[in-house]
């Protein structure tokens, strides 16, 4: 397994790109407004896609200041 794999960030994402793609195949463009996806199923992405990019934020905060240590100056 990828050592990206492990990391929570990248598992979170993964996850959200799968259960939109199978919810994308259910239905054609403006799926919420036009009621094919169910408030409950939005909701789930909804805190799906905000729990992702709250971890992803918390590893990029942890990880920039590292990654300034490591440039050439």
């Amino acid at each position: 397994m990828p050592i990206h794999h492990t990391l929570k960030a990248w598992q979170h994402a993964q996850r959200l790109a799968v259960e939109c793609a199978k919810a994308a195949n259910r239905f054609p463009d403006i799926a919420r407004d036009v009621g094919y996806l169910q408030p409950s199923e939005f909701g789930r992405l909804e805190a799906l896609g905000t729990e992702t990019s709250k971890t992803l934020f918390g590893l990029l905060r942890k990880i920039s200041p590292a990654a300034d240590r490591l440039k050439p100056r």
